[in-house]
């Protein structure tokens, strides 16, 4: 029986089958890119995102004009402050090429591509961390959709002004110029 198994299992391994591994099919994930952003109060944000097949993967992530592992993608405010910001979809993966294209992502492989745009609408930003939200369904199987959902960190950072970098210098001089007098 031992021997069999052997046998077997060489068998298997000598036709690229691993015995001792599950073959799951489509295998993937996603992220912003890069997954934090820190932006002036008064700048537009542009939101990269890229596409992982992983190496484990047994498919190809692909996209044609007849058929796609490509569903759709949307995005939610989650905490980003209201009448602030007006949200643009980028082009997605399927619309990054003209119509009868073909592209895949072989196991291994990735795409990053312009997720979405953010621009001010508003006042500027009130400076803060907000994590709003993006989704990206894949189909992995006929009937089988997949939906990941990812949260890029968004920094609205207070950026000084050259002018108040001025006044802090000109200050700072001044201050060694009265204690270098005081010191004679």
């Amino acid at each position: 029986m031992k021997k069999l198994i052997l046998i077997l299992t060489i068998a298997l391994l000598s036709m690229g089958i691993n015995p001792f591994c599950a073959h799951s099919g489509l295998i993937w994930n996603w992220e912003f890119t890069p997954p934090s952003v820190t932006v002036s109060p008064t700048d537009d944000i542009l939101l990269y995102a890229t596409i992982y097949n992983d190496v484990a993967s047994t498919e190809d992530l692909y996209y044609t004009a007849q058929d796609t592992n490509f569903i759709s993608q949307s995005w939610g405010p989650g905490t980003l402050p209201e009448n602030v910001y007006n949200f643009t979809m980028g082009k997605a993966p399927w619309s990054i090429l003209f119509e009868d294209e073909i592209f895949f992502i072989h196991p291994g492989g990735n795409l990053t591509y312009l997720f979405g745009t953010l621009e001010l609408v508003g006042p500027p930003a009130p400076v803060g961390t907000y994590y709003p939200f993006g989704s990206l369904s894949i189909k992995i199987a006929v009937d089988e959709t997949q939906t990941l959902q990812r949260q890029p960190e968004i920094n609205v950072a207070a950026v000084p002004e050259p002018s108040t970098i001025l006044l802090l210098g000109s200050a700072l001089l001044g201050l060694w110029g009265v204690r270098k007098k005081f010191k004679k």
